[in-house]
């Protein structure tokens, strides 16, 4: 787990300016796990704009490291989708939690959790 903690971890959904709950998880591994997989899918159908950015709260060698980034990275090569990755902010970490992962990106198709 990328955090300690086994609390229930909530997936946001940020569309046209307004923010909605996209689901829960039971564990913060399950919900990164969840987005990724909406991510993945999403290059798969194609994006709007040819880039993913990634933001993380904590160490980057952390997100860099996990098999579901990598693999993120792999698709996004090969279909020529620049993947952005930076530390989030201190701000967004207050927020959001250590460990937390934000992923921007603009599908062609809505998903749905």
């Amino acid at each position: 787990s990328l955090r300690g903690s086994q609390a229930p971890a909530h997936i946001l959904l940020t569309r046209e300016g307004r923010t909605h709950t996209l689901g829960e998880r039971r564990s913060h591994r399950d919900a990164v796990n969840t987005v990724m997989r909406v991510a993945h899918e999403s290059l798969d159908s194609g994006l709007l704009v040819p880039v993913v950015n990634v933001s993380f709260a904590g160490d980057i060698h952390t997100i860099e490291s996990r098999a579901d980034y990598q693999y993120l990275v792999e698709r996004a090569r090969i279909r020529r989708i620049e993947v952005l990755l930076s530390r989030m902010s201190v701000v967004g970490t207050s927020n959001m939690g250590a460990g937390s992962v934000s992923l921007g990106f603009a599908p062609r198709q809505a998903f749905a959790g």
